[in-house]
């Protein structure tokens, strides 16, 4: 059986800045992901981003604002490439 591996892969995750989007972006650090944090806390991402460590970038965000959502992604893609596989822990 071949296993799927996601190191030097990009995930974006939404609510990054805390909770549950926090802990999905850390724990795909740990496993050597790049990782996209959003969140509309542009401190708390910073530090979210300084514990994931290289490769991890912060983008602060409400995405409530379809506008935001837009620009969110075409950064992302900018930096990172395509995006295939959003992971979203945000609330309303």
């Amino acid at each position: 059986m071949t296993q799927l591996s996601l190191v030097g892969k990009t995930a974006l995750v939404t609510g990054a800045s805390s909770g549950i989007g926090h802990a999905t972006a850390l724990a795909l650090a740990v496993a050597g992901i790049r990782v996209v944090l959003v969140g509309r806390s542009r401190e708390r991402l910073d530090a979210a981003a300084a514990q994931a460590g290289a490769g991890s970038h912060a983008l602060a965000a409400d995405l409530t604002h379809p506008e935001q959502v837009e620009q969110v992604f075409a950064r992302a893609q900018a930096d990172f490439g395509r995006q295939r596989s959003p992971s979203s822990a945000a609330r309303a």
